[in-house]
């Protein structure tokens, strides 16, 4: 298998990016984003190709990262957006629930934002062919550390990132907040590159 990793995304495939990122993301945005048309619709909206890499096979989108720096971001969801998707009191109960997962990120930094595969292209390397090309990518702007947070309950996505070198820095409990999203504790991860 021949993996090409290329920085950002054409029009055309705006909308494959977001279904892969909701297929890998949905449990745990849903309670806040809602219905797949909806939640769909906001995501292919906001995303931000320069905040964005892509695995290809062939003419295939296979997965895809998306990263955050101190200037620039994979989603760009904003309370105009939300409101335009669910209206305006809606917007606000689930700006502030995105809110909950948002992160500062060092001008050091590059946090990955989301790591997404398609389910068919799963543990063939595609993952660690993204993070490597992230790490490349951080270097060559200058980083000097790649973060991430990842569900604790989520074992295999925990053992990628460990063996692409990524270390547990510190555990964050989702308290009563666990009952809506479904999962308990988020790790915190960090490389040094």
């Amino acid at each position: 298998m021949t993996l090409d990793i290329r920085q950002g995304f054409a029009p055309p495939d705006r909308n494959r990016v977001a279904a892969l990122f909701w297929q890998a993301f949905q449990s745990k945005l849903s309670p806040i984003l809602g219905q797949d048309t909806k939640a769909l619709a906001l995501i292919a909206d906001t995303l931000q190709p320069e905040a964005t890499v892509c695995a290809w096979s062939g003419d295939t989108l296979v997965g895809g990262m998306g990263f955050r720096t101190a200037t620039q971001g994979f989603l760009a969801v904003g309370y105009r957006d939300l409101a335009r998707t669910y209206g305006p009191v809606s917007a606000v109960w689930r700006g502030g629930l995105l809110n909950l997962f948002d992160q500062v990120v060092t001008p050091e930094q590059v946090l990955i934002d989301g790591l997404f595969v398609d389910p068919a292209w799963q543990s063939q390397g595609v993952g660690t062919a993204l993070l490597d090309h992230q790490v490349r990518a951080a270097r060559a702007m200058g980083k000097t550390k790649l973060v991430l947070d990842v569900v604790a309950e989520n074992p295999r996505a925990v053992a990628l990132y460990e063996r692409c070198g990524f270390v547990p820095v510190r555990t964050r409990s989702m308290g009563p907040l666990r009952h809506l999203f479904g999962f308990t504790k988020i790790h915190r991860m960090e490389k040094q590159i």
